[in-house]
């Protein structure tokens, strides 16, 4: 987590001049018992924190909800949010260079090894965006089953707010029959394509992943 940050500020003077930051943790109540990363954190940046993890508590898909549940009446006066879980490395700022140059709600693919990954601009249900290949639920049917990684990615927050705004946290905590429950990754896939304007699918993002089974992948 220390890591995390540390990696994110290191670039600090080039964030700074674009974006505004914000620190939001949802499973504290304050930095004050913190203080190895309070002091990571610089004065400039917005800190939100709030012991709000009834779901989170549950399933990770509903805990990160609740993180943005938690911050949304500051990043809805925004146009776009850049949401980066620290729970990877950030290694260079090519993702954030890009934003800049073309403002778009951009992802990556979640599996890069599966077939059928396709790349570029896409605009709303685009028929070139095959989702049913992919497959719209968890189970893990078909050679080109894939979703959307959810550590790092931006979105247009005119969208963005209406769907966490009347997103069912209940709905996380269903287990269907041969549909599985509602992964993240799947929730934020099915999002772009039937929700966003456009959404933009890239190779890269500059980070150093860190997967839950402890292997590590470069995205």
């Amino acid at each position: 987590y220390e890591n995390s940050l540390k990696s994110i500020f290191q670039f600090e003077d080039f964030l700074k001049k674009h974006f505004d930051i914000v620190f939001v943790d949802n499973s504290i109540e304050s930095l004050e018992k913190f203080p190895t990363i309070k002091k990571i954190i610089p004065d400039y940046v917005k800190v939100i924190t709030k012991v709000f993890n009834n779901y989170g508590r549950k399933t990770k898909t509903g805990g990160v909800f609740e993180h943005w549940i938690l911050s949304k009446e500051l990043w809805k006066n925004y146009d776009f949010l850049i949401h980066f879980e620290a729970r990877q490395i950030l290694k260079d700022k090519s993702f954030f260079e890009n934003f800049i140059s073309e403002p778009v709600s951009t992802f990556t693919w979640g599996n890069k090894e599966r077939n059928g990954l396709i790349f570029g601009n896409f605009k709303n249900r685009d028929p070139n965006f095959k989702i049913k290949l992919y497959n719209r639920f968890n189970t893990r049917f078909g050679t080109f089953f894939n979703d959307f990684y959810t550590g790092m990615f931006s979105v247009k927050i005119s969208e963005f707010y209406s769907f966490v705004n009347n997103f069912d946290l209940n709905s996380v905590l269903i287990i269907k029959k041969r549909e599985g429950k509602k992964s993240l990754e799947k929730i934020m896939m099915c999002f772009a394509y039937d929700e966003l304007e456009e959404f933009k699918l890239v190779k890269e993002i500059g980070i150093v992943r860190y997967i839950s089974n402890s292997s590590i992948d470069n995205v």
